[in-house]
């Protein structure tokens, strides 16, 4: 009975048949390129008895390559994996679709199939860049000595430098002069942020109140080179010596020498008793040397007035002879 209630009857046989396997796409589509491939996996699981299935795959812009696999042979409850291998041309354009029909026959005349669309898709490029530019010094002019670095002179003196910049990666995005001041100018070609592969010619000058100086590059991706000039002479002041306090020796206080008792009597050539000196006496048990000096000097007086004497007694008793006349 049809849906006004008409009875009706089939003359041919059913077309339509359960099918004894289910057909699904598995996991994410992968990304299709101009001038690249993609692969879009399927799953296949039995639920019938076991026989063998086979695969085929066709599209409407030709970008099917191949499927894999082409045939399988599985047990009841069984399943498989596969894969639709798409292959988009160098020249397509972004955008393009395929849409394919992935058909699978099975054992007992059961057949699915599996519509899959897949777009090409812009491809970005992301390069690394960690390569630095270039800086390079082309020319100098001018020097600081000593003397025209002194704020009394410094600034009637002048130097220059003339740097060439350059990268081949990103391009060259920033350049910049330090440090800056009143004294100092910089300039430099103009260019684009991102110019690669050309020279930009650049001038950083300065009188020698500023005797130092520095250019820098930077690249789109941060990458930086410098290129530095430096005329400063430091004017360093030896650090005061501290004199060492001078340390007056402490006087040494000398120890009397202790001289044994001397019992020898010092006596004269002349007539008389001996005479012993003070001191000489077994009594006394020690000289100090100021004392044996004092007594050395005496005796040596006293020899010297007992010789005197001694001579002047001889010549006194000499008998005085009377000359004698001469016969004539």
């Amino acid at each position: 009975m049809d849906v006004n209630s008409t009875l009706f009857q089939r003359v041919q046989p059913t077309f339509i048949q359960p099918q004894s396997f289910d057909l699904a796409l598995e996991g994410e589509k992968e990304p299709l390129y101009a001038g690249a491939t993609a692969d879009v996996h399927f799953l296949l699981v039995n639920h019938g008895s076991s026989g063998m299935f086979t695969f085929t795959a066709t599209d409407d812009a030709s970008m099917v390559q191949s499927v894999s696999p082409t045939s399988v042979t599985l047990q009841p409850t069984a399943n498989t994996t596969g894969y639709i291998r798409f292959a988009a041309p160098s020249a397509a354009a972004v955008g393009t679709t395929s849409t394919a029909t992935l058909a699978v026959s099975g054992p007992g005349g059961s057949s699915n199939s599996l519509v899959v669309r897949i777009t090409v898709e812009p491809q970005i490029v992301v390069t690394v860049d960690d390569v630095s530019p270039t800086c390079t010094i082309v020319g100098a002019t001018g020097n600081c000595t000593l003397e025209q670095q002194h704020p009394s002179a410094c600034s009637s003196h002048h130097w220059s430098i003339d740097v060439q910049v350059r990268d081949g990666e990103s391009g060259v995005y920033s350049l910049t002069a330090s440090p800056e001041g009143s004294d100092v100018t910089f300039n430099h070609a103009t260019f684009s942020p991102g110019t690669v592969g050309t020279n930009i010619a650049a001038t950083y000058s300065s009188t020698c109140c500023t005797p130092r100086g520095t250019v820098t590059v930077a690249d789109k991706q941060g990458n930086i080179a410098q290129c530095i000039i430096n005329y400063y002479i430091p004017t360093t002041t030896p650090e005061p010596t501290t004199s060492q306090p001078t340390t007056t020796p402490q006087p040494t206080t000398s120890q009397p020498t202790q001289v044994p008792p001397t019992t020898e009597s010092l006596t004269t050539t002349g007539t008389g008793p001996p005479t012993v000196l003070e001191g000489d006496s077994p009594d006394d048990q020690s000289l100090g040397a100021p004392q044996i000096a004092l007594v050395a000097s005496a005796a040596v007086v006293a020899v010297g007035l007992l010789t005197g004497l001694g001579v002047a007694l001889h010549c006194m008793k000499k008998p005085s002879v009377k000359p004698s006349a001469v016969p004539t």
